[in-house]
């Protein structure tokens, strides 16, 4: 592990005034919208078409994209990039081999190929440039990974050991003591019961942060390309984390319509003439999106569709 990379862990943080949406709207002014660079996608390979563009030699994450799907004719205005990035980012969580879990609760996979060949730098300046340009957060990271990756101690889960029997304990360790070994508990062959905390918090540790060091910081790394995003994350994580792990449950028809108020003009007017049909629209938006897969609507996605 890098020098630089392995003090984080202990370091503490403080938390600035500034919400999210403050935060989020500063770092994507340090983007430069005055020029752009043109990318072609593949439908069905988006991303390996976002690869492929990052790794060309003079390719800048800080620049605003432009991009074109194969076999469409039509102009960016933004529509076509936000798409490119929701189906790539879509495709990194479920199909890029780079990360392994649950869909909300994803940890970095050991691939040495994919680490030799630079593929969590990619994809970390993937999910920095969306976030950038106005793209869907990432969403699907393990929320105890994310608060290692940015200095935080993790928040695992406390196990109630007072039942368990030493003769119990004897035979977890004539199982997996050689495991346990070669994951670097050493003392594993004398554990008391009062010791198994620490060490199965010292195992998880291992397991879904330390044994990955090198991917976690090749993929912070990448995201540091992308106008230093990782370094304005280590300096807030709390403030970031929700754009990083999933929040809640997902936002449903019903449960968007409970929190509306329909406030109608006068019954005849022009005005509620023109809002029925605006209505009606919306609710056909609502059928379309529960006939297709799309990204899962968060509380801290909201901002960016306002």
């Amino acid at each position: 592990m890098d020098a630089s990379f392995k003090p984080v862990i202990s370091s503490t943080r403080t938390s600035s005034n500034a919400d999210i949406k403050s935060l989020l709207e500063a770092f994507q002014k340090k983007i430069n919208k005055f020029d752009k660079q043109e990318i072609i996608v593949y439908w069905k390979r988006v991303l390996e078409s976002a690869f492929r563009a990052l790794k060309r030699p003079h390719f800048d994450v800080k620049c605003k994209l432009y991009v074109k799907f194969s076999g469409e004719i039509g102009m960016d205005h933004g529509g076509p990039r936000r798409e490119f990035f929701r189906l790539a980012i879509h495709e990194l969580s479920e199909k890029s081999g780079l990360f392994e879990g649950a869909d909300d609760q994803k940890v970095f996979r050991h691939n040495l190929e994919a680490l030799q060949d630079g593929c969590y730098r990619l994809s970390g300046k993937l999910v920095g440039m969306s976030l950038a340009q106005d793209g869907p957060a990432m969403g699907f990271l393990n929320r105890d990974v994310f608060r290692m990756m940015t200095g935080l101690e993790p928040d695992l889960q406390e196990f109630d050991l007072q039942l368990i029997p030493e003769t119990d304990i004897r035979n977890i360790l004539q199982q997996h003591g050689d495991w346990m070994l070669d994951q670097g508990v050493n003392n594993c062959w004398h554990l008391k019961i009062a010791d198994i905390p620490k060490s199965i918090h010292a195992l998880v540790k291992q397991t879904i942060f330390y044994r990955t060091a090198s991917e976690i910081q090749q993929f912070a790394r990448g995201m540091d390309d992308v106008c230093g995003l990782t370094t304005e994350m280590k300096r807030d994580p709390y403030k970031w984390e929700d754009l990083f792990c999933k929040v809640g449950e997902a936002l449903t028809k019903e449960k968007f319509l409970e929190e509306c108020e329909d406030k109608w003009s006068v019954e005849g007017s022009n005005r509620r003439g023109r809002e029925e049909v605006q209505n009606m629209r919306l609710n056909c938006s609502f059928r379309t999106l529960r006939c297709c897969s799309c990204e899962v609507w968060r509380p801290s996605d909201f901002h960016k569709r306002s």
